[in-house]
């Protein structure tokens, strides 16, 4: 990682954009706590590799780039610490307070620039964690044996059983009611 530099705490993406800036390095997950709350271990030791490309297109202030990270995750099968790999292109067109996201184009996730500089770290944070799978999960756990292993993958494709319909309508248990009045 020596090649790879550290990206900035801070940017400001429209001086960023003016200048048709790239970013390209890595970011401690040190500071990241909302990320701690979904993972296990220690993060402090792990970093978040990202690459941005900041341009100016139709007066827009656009960002695209990748961003890639490996999370320790609690596997719910095997209740064992697995590396869940996150691989997220971003797409963001910023904008100013108050203005409309109506006019930019679907591929880009709008973002209003409350307060420039923009914390880097925050940004990357909410995508790493809407990255997150509902259920963390091994394809194989390692500690469960083979025969387990293929029945509990074998149940998660088994759709659940519908609830049996009565041909006969069941009788309604306020209709004693109709007759108090």
């Amino acid at each position: 990682m020596s090649d790879i530099k550290k990206l900035p705490d801070w940017i400001d993406p429209s001086r960023l954009a003016q200048t048709h800036a790239q970013l390209e390095g890595y970011l401690s997950m040190r500071a990241m706590d909302v990320l701690k709350q979904h993972t296990e271990g220690d993060l402090s030791a792990l970093n978040v590799f990202c690459r941005l490309n900041f341009s100016v297109q139709s007066k827009r202030i656009i960002c695209e780039g990748q961003l890639q990270a490996d999370l320790p995750l609690l596997c719910q099968r095997c209740l064992e610490v697995m590396t869940f790999r996150v691989e997220k292109p971003l797409s963001y067109c910023f904008l100013e307070p108050g203005e409309s996201d109506e006019q930019i184009d679907a591929a880009y996730e709008a973002l209003w620039l409350e307060e420039v500089p923009l914390k880097l770290a925050e940004l990357l944070e909410e995508e790493l964690v809407l990255s997150l799978p509902f259920i963390a999960k091994h394809e194989q756990c390692p500690s469960l044996s083979d025969e387990i292993a293929e029945i509990l993958i074998e149940s998660e494709d088994i759709p659940a059983p519908e609830p049996e319909m009565d041909e006969a309508p069941k009788p309604n248990p306020f209709a004693a009611l109709d007759q108090l009045k």
